[in-house]
């Protein structure tokens, strides 16, 4: 699916709009995931697989960063680690 396609124009784009819209607070996000989640299995399963280790590694060293808030040196580490790992899914 193309930004510029009709289909994404004239269904996908309102229909995740209007889901976002009506939802409550705590659902946005999740429709947020599954509206890109759904947009990039579109596009191919092997980008919705990259999509998805890199939403995994991203999350899990999110954790990591936030858990040593008070070690900066851990903290950095954990930081160019997730970067790294982020970098080699591109190749």
């Amino acid at each position: 699916m193309v930004f510029s396609s009709s289909v994404f124009i004239f269904m996908f784009l309102p229909l995740s709009l209007v889901s976002y819209y009506i939802s409550g607070k705590k659902i946005k996000n999740y429709i947020l995931l599954l509206a890109s989640l759904f947009f990039y299995a579109w596009g191919g399963m092997n980008y919705l697989k990259v999509l998805i280790i890199s939403i995994l590694i991203n999350y899990i060293f999110g954790l990591l960063v936030d858990k040593t808030i008070d070690k900066k040196h851990l903290r950095m580490f954990f930081l160019i680690l997730g970067i790294i790992l982020n970098l080699a899914l591109l190749f």
